[in-house]
This record gives structure tokens, sequence and C-alpha cells, in this order.
């Protein structure tokens, strides 16, 4: 489909006197041509053809700095129209079912180079020589073999990540050139990109990377990238530096080189629950070209291996799998439950002498500490049912040295005991409404000074907040009424008056509010919002005065 506009020669009448007039031209010529895709997404290629008399003599440097913007209305028709998400999202489950259901045919060549990939991912896989690299992911493991001055090096890195195999290979490919992928390249320091699609399983890549060190030149990437399921079900995805792209994409003049052969492994394991398995492994061994020392090599290791963490992040389904651990501990509680143990309630009888602290959050904190014996209580509500608070406590607990018991006092009631050498906490979670739960907890431990008592006793009662925080956090919007929304501010907060040195305010609230569901997804619906808690939390705008007026 094409629209066009044309000059007319017809006399206007402009209503009044307009003085002395230059008659400008413009012709234009819009086509939206149809794109078949797989994704089921409708597309479209966009040509907009234009041109522009001003009349009179106009300046080369003018024309060059208006035509960009008579030129952005075809970006604005496809800002309007973007689905970069839903694109990236559909064409991801398109790969991974091709990957999972539908047969491959390999040439020789590309046998050879999964054949090669394979031997390398397990000779690193055995190899001793690896040292630990510290991982900006705790849990990603992240080692590198290099000798200091060499232009090469070696890394290793793996983890657990929710999703199928077929779901990891797929986005390790449809991410070499997807639209978040192209959005974020000036980021990740990458100036040039190109992907050209060979087959179904085999594409070529083409990058130009600045490093960010001072010294050293920007690098090229001419490789080739095969992917192959195996009968077991894992998959391995091989990259490969290629001379196939020697003519169409010769190296830049200038810039060096990039001598690598990457190898990921995607293994299935067990589900937990409804959540998917797989264990990846991402080995590359690299040559940058010239010296390069330790230190250096240190710093850019990780930036490759960070792929593997990216991944990691963009399916991490760690609550879908806490609850599902939380339901299987709350069916575990009706087999090993005491029913109505005598005494049990006398655990949360107030001694004399505790005096209230302020807790940082809404409930009530009372503590006592002295040389040899330290004794705290603390309620609070939390928004969550009694068994599933009960249950998340629990899980906390059981994987330390304690002896836990689980105590039923009536059909809304449970307390949970923690003994652990010379300390002992209660806890009961009563039913206080619809996913509402009164906490209270108490402390008890001897054997220490006064300084540490206390210390010790506000360190086990923080437990409880940290209960409060984490269901806060799964509330989303229709949940949350106007007491959550004080508390979220409280806890928000105590987070910014707490924050590491060095870290910025707004960093902090951008954290929190990705964190919390309901801010999240209010700030999503309106964007104002996230403006507002910038404003609030860096003291532009003073509360006291607001409410004053």
């Amino acid at each position: 489909m094409s629209v066009a506009a044309w000059p007319i020669n017809d006399k206007v009448d402009y209503g009044g006197d307009m003085g002395n007039l230059v008659r400008g031209i413009t012709k234009l010529l819009f086509t939206a041509k149809h794109i078949k895709t797989n994704s089921g997404i409708p597309r479209c290629k966009l040509e907009l053809l234009q041109y522009a008399d001003a009349g009179g003599h106009i300046p080369v440097s003018l024309v060059n700095r208006n035509m960009p913007y008579a030129l952005s209305t075809i970006k604005a028709v496809s800002d309007t129209f973007a689905k970069d998400d839903l694109v990236d999202r559909n064409a991801l489950k398109y790969l991974a079912n091709v990957i999972k259901n539908e047969a491959q045919h390999y040439t020789d060549k590309e046998k050879v180079a999964i054949r090669k990939g394979k031997e390398f991912y397990e000779k690193c896989k055995v190899d001793k020589n690896f040292d630990d690299l510290k991982s900006p992911d705790e849990r990603v493991t992240m080692k590198l073999v290099h000798i200091d001055g060499a232009s090469s090096g070696t890394g290793y890195a793996t983890t657990v990540v929710d999703a199928s195999a077929e779901e990891c290979a797929a986005n390790i490919i449809v991410g070499l050139d997807s639209r978040e992928k192209v959005e974020k390249a000036k980021k990740k320091a990458i100036t040039f990109l190109k992907v050209i699609k060979v087959n179904p399983h085999t594409n070529y890549y083409v990058t130009t990377r600045e490093l960010g060190l001072p010294g050293l030149v920007p690098r090229d990437n001419r490789s080739q990238h095969i992917w192959l399921k195996q009968e077991d079900g894992k998959v391995i995805i091989d990259q490969a530096d290629t001379q196939d792209l020697k003519e169409t994409f010769p190296v830049k003049a200038g810039n060096v080189l990039l001598d690598f052969h990457g190898v990921w492994f995607f293994e299935p394991l067990e589900p937990i629950g409804d959540v998917p398995q797989t264990s990846v492994t991402f080995t590359i061994k690299a040559d940058l070209g010239g010296v390069i020392f330790s230190s250096i090599m240190n710093k850019i290791a990780p930036r490759f291996l960070a792929q593997v963490s990216d991944l990691r992040k963009k399916f991490d389904r760690s609550k879908d799998i806490e609850i599902f651990k939380r339901q299987q501990i709350i069916a575990k509680f009706e087999e090993i439950a005491i029913e109505k143990a005598p005494g049990i309630e006398n655990h949360f009888e107030e001694i004399d002498g505790a005096q209230e602290i302020s807790s940082g959050l809404s409930g009530t904190t009372m503590i006592k500490a002295e040389k040899g014996m330290g004794w705290g209580k603390t309620s609070i509500t939390v928004r969550a049912s009694y068994k599933e608070v009960a249950a998340f406590i629990w899980s906390l607990k059981s994987g330390v040295e304690s002896q836990l018991v689980i105590n039923r006092v009536n059909n809304n009631t449970l307390v949970i005991t923690i003994e652990d050498k010379g300390h002992l906490t209660a806890v009961s979670f009563s039913e206080a409404g619809q996913i509402k739960t009164d906490v209270e907890m108490m402390t008890r431990q001897v054997g220490l000074g006064r300084a540490a008592s206390k210390q010790s006793v506000i360190k086990h009662l923080g437990l409880a907040f940290d209960a409060a925080r984490y269901f806060d956090n799964l509330l989303n919007s229709t949940e949350a009424g106007e007491q959550d929304g004080r508390r979220f501010g409280e806890q928000l907060m105590e987070r910014v008056k707490r924050r590491n040195v060095g870290d910025s305010k707004l960093e902090v609230v951008r954290e929190f509010i990705a964190a919390n569901r309901a801010l999240r997804e209010i700030t999503e619906q309106h964007g104002f919002m996230t403006t507002l808690l910038y404003a609030l939390m860096s003291g532009h705008i003073n509360l006291l005065k607001c409410k004053k007026s």
C-alpha cells in the first residue's frame, strides 16, 4: 500500500495580507509492504521518500539538520505500533518449538563443528586448572584460566535456569539480534551488529565491540552459531570463528579480529513442581590479541560470562518455586503438628523490665538485654495466610542446626518453636482475616554479654519483619490497601536510610519498585508515580509541608 503527497498549482487564499511569501514545494511517497513472519504478529516494511524545495538559497548544513526531522515521521509510525517484547517472546517461542519438535539435517561441516564443540566442553568440564572468578551473580559459578600477559583466556560459567533446555537454547539464538539486544547494544559497547540466517539451526554473527579499557582497540567478531538437540534431550550450541565472512564483512581498519570458541550446553533436570529446570554451562576461549594482563582479563571475562546470569534472571521463577515448596511444608504440617501442646502460649508472656524499641516498621517490639541473658518479643501483621507465613519461617530455619517443632493451638493458630544452643525462639501465627496473619515472635538466649545479647535478640526478631516484607512484595495492586501503602512507604524509607555507601537513592527506589509487585503494577499504569517516589526519597518534596497545606 502506498500514499503519495504532491504539490498543486491552485491559488490559496490565506485570508489576509501575508506579505511577500516564498512558495515551498514538497513531494512524498509513503509505502508499507507486508512481511511474512512465523510469529503471528502482523509486520510490514515502511519506506518514506521525500523531496523538499524550500525556495531560495538554503545552506546545505541547514538542510542536513532539518531533513532528519522531516523524515522522523516514519519512526513515529513505527514507535506507535511497536511490540518489541511481544515480537521477541514469539520468536523465542517459535524457535523453542522448532528445537523441540522439528528434525534437523546437518552438513558434514556442521557436524564437525558440533563435535569440536562437545570436545571443548568436555575438556573444560574436567579441567582442574581453572581459578575461581568473582561472579556478579551468587547463583552463577564463574571460573577462568589465564596466564598473565597472554592474549587468550578460557572462561567457564554454570548455573541452573528455570526453563526448558529448548527455551534456554532458543533464547541464546534469538538473543543474537533480538529487539532487546539491538536496543541495548550501545550500552554493551557493541557498535555494529549483524545476524545472517543460514538455515533453522545455523546463523552467522558479525559484531564490532569496544572493550572499554584504555589502550585496547575495538574487537571484531565473525562467527558461526549452530545448535543441535541430542536424543537424550540435551542441547548444544557451538559458537566459533568462521572464514566464510572474510570478504563480505572484512575486519575494519585498526580493529583486531577476535579469535574465540564458545559452547553452550543445556541439560534438562527434574522439574520443581511445574517449573522446568535446566543445568546451563557456557565455556568460552577467546584470544583478544595483544598483551592482556590478568587484572584486565579478570574485568573482561565476567562481561562475556555474564550472559549466563542474564539467562538465569530472564527465566527466574524463584517465587513460583518457593510457593511450591511452602505448599509441601504445609502438607507436612498436617503430619507432624503437635496438637494443643501444654504451656505453649506461656512463651509469649512479657517479662519485667522489657522496653519498647523502634523497629523501623509497623508493629511493636519489646526487648530486655543484660549480661548473660537476652529476651525480646515483636508483633506484626503479615499479608498472607497463617499457614503460608508459618511455612515461610519454617523454610528459613529448617536448613540450619536447629530443632523445630510445629504446634497446632486451634483451628486458626500455629506455633513454631526453634531451639538452638541455648537459644529459644517461639513464633505464633494467628489468622486475622483474608490473607492476613497476626505474627507474634519471642526469642530468648543465654550466655552472651549485654551488648551481644541485645544484638542477637534484634537479629532473631528480624525474621518476623523479613516475612512481612516478603509477602508485601507478593501483593498485587488490587489486593494492596491504604495500610499496605503506608507500610510500603515505611519499608522504602528504611531501605533508603540503610543503603550501602555509594548507592544512590534513585537506584534504591528503582530496585524497591522492581521487587514490590503492587508498586511495579502501579508505576507501569501511572508513570508519574515513579517520578513522585524519586522526588519524595530525594527530599525534593516535603511531606510535612504537603500535609499542612
